[in-house]
């Protein structure tokens, strides 16, 4: 039970670096200058990537998640977006 609990959070905290490395990625596509070309589309298949893979992991979450009221505020939250 304490794995699958924990498992969860994992989960979360990896989509929350993704998010986090997306925002920096996002940041330095707006503001550096001196990134050419083939940079800026590497750092676009990054982004890209990490959507892609939180996209799996919101789906892995909502699976894991046990109590009523989880599921229920995961459904609000899924439903806003």
């Amino acid at each position: 039970m304490y794995e699958y609990n924990f498992r969860s959070i994992e989960t979360l905290d990896e989509i929350k670096q993704n998010y986090l490395t997306i925002r920096g990625d996002l940041t330095a596509l707006a503001y550096n200058e001196e990134m050419d070309i083939s940079q800026k589309n590497n750092t676009v298949k990054e982004v890209q990537t990490l959507l892609n893979n939180n996209a799996k992991l919101l789906e892995t979450y909502k699976n894991v998640l046990i109590a009523e009221h989880e599921k229920d505020t995961f459904e609000k939250i899924e439903n806003s977006a």
